[in-house]
């Protein structure tokens, strides 16, 4: 007898991510043995020519692994039965736009689609959302899907966290050893405020861990910081759109280790209530273990943060703090 399908609906499936991420969907190593996938497909009208030649792609590419692929328009029934959702679908950040004027534009989607969703949700249901401003978003859909757990609503910060991967992999210092790095810590929100932190950070050298900030001077871990920060727009004025092929990347890894569990820790936009002394109350960037099966808990104690990292996590969070109060008067001045 074939086991029930592993339903994954994606909206904004036509985008710029989805139309790469859709892929890597069927190859994720989440499902159990002989278990096939299916995939509802969620994007504008205008898209649907366009997705029909994804489906016919996908088909081809997966005839085995796949048990459906469905283009639906938005509706409660449509999110039926969904075990993971993935929401790429926003307004994207125009050039020169305020981030308050990209909240005001994301609010009212994520609270009509919250609603939806809330309505014929699965108790188990995950919800990974990566459009942004991805934490704020995280908040407006929870406050509007009280059937859903928060523990179970993901913001994506794993990008920050492979970008940082990435450079301190490549510094001359750390490149000899980097297959043995681990310890990065992101903290915050996924803006230019995103704090990394190397203060934990070590490599095998000889047999003997040796922290990262014994190897690279404060000011090449700071130049990191910096260039994580500026590296969503460096890629905007290169290609004249958002990352996409890496942005699937992150979301793949998320989900992976979401469900599978990962030996070192990673980054996720989680919900937390207070960090060290401030009242957050929203979903932010923290350093966690994953241990499979949507088990996770954070990897940090407070008073063992450096007191400048500490200080640029405040500031991160109030900045989020900010835009949760900016996308809560958005609601009221609409009625919502």
């Amino acid at each position: 007898m074939e086991k029930q399908s592993f339903v994954v609906s994606v909206t904004g499936s036509a985008g710029n991510i989805g139309s790469l991420l859709l892929f890597e969907i069927p190859k994720l190593g989440i499902f159990e043995t002989n278990q096939r996938v299916e995939l509802r497909l969620f994007d504008l009208p205008g898209t649907q020519a366009y997705q029909e030649g994804l489906v016919l792609e996908l088909e081809d590419a997966f005839p085995t692994q796949v048990s459906s692929i469905k283009i639906l328009e938005e509706s409660a029934e449509n999110f039926r039965g969904t075990d993971l959702l993935i929401m790429l679908s926003g307004v994207p950040r125009a050039t020169g736009q305020e981030r308050k004027d990209l909240i005001g534009a994301n609010v009212s989607l994520f609270k009509r689609m919250a609603l939806m969703v809330n309505e014929t949700a699965k108790p188990d249901l995950r919800v990974l959302i990566v459009a942004n401003p991805c934490c704020t978003n995280a908040f407006v859909f929870s406050k509007h899907a009280p059937n859903i757990s928060r523990s179970n609503i993901h913001a994506l910060l794993r990008l920050d966290f492979n970008r940082a991967l990435s450079y301190i992999s490549h510094h001359p210092s750390v490149r000899p050893f980097n297959s043995s790095f681990e310890g990065l810590r992101i903290f915050g929100n996924h803006s230019k405020s995103v704090v990394v932190d190397f203060s934990e950070a070590s490599v095998l050298k000889d047999g003997v861990r040796i922290p990262v900030t014994e190897l690279v001077s404060i000011e090449d871990l700071k130049d990191i910081q910096e260039k994580v920060r500026e590296r969503g727009m460096e890629i905007i004025h290169g290609r004249g759109k958002s990352a996409g092929s890496s942005a699937a990347q992150a979301i793949v890894d998320h989900i992976n280790d979401w469900y599978k569990g990962s030996s070192k820790v990673v980054a996720v936009g989680t919900y937390f209530e207070e960090l060290a002394g401030i009242k957050a109350g929203v979903w932010l960037g923290l350093p966690v273990n994953c241990h499979g099966r949507g088990d996770i808990n954070t990897n940090f104690e407070p008073e063992n943060i450096p007191e400048e990292i500490l200080k640029d996590i405040k500031t991160s969070i109030e900045e989020l703090k900010l835009e949760k109060r900016v996308a809560l008067r958005c609601l009221e001045e609409r009625g919502e």
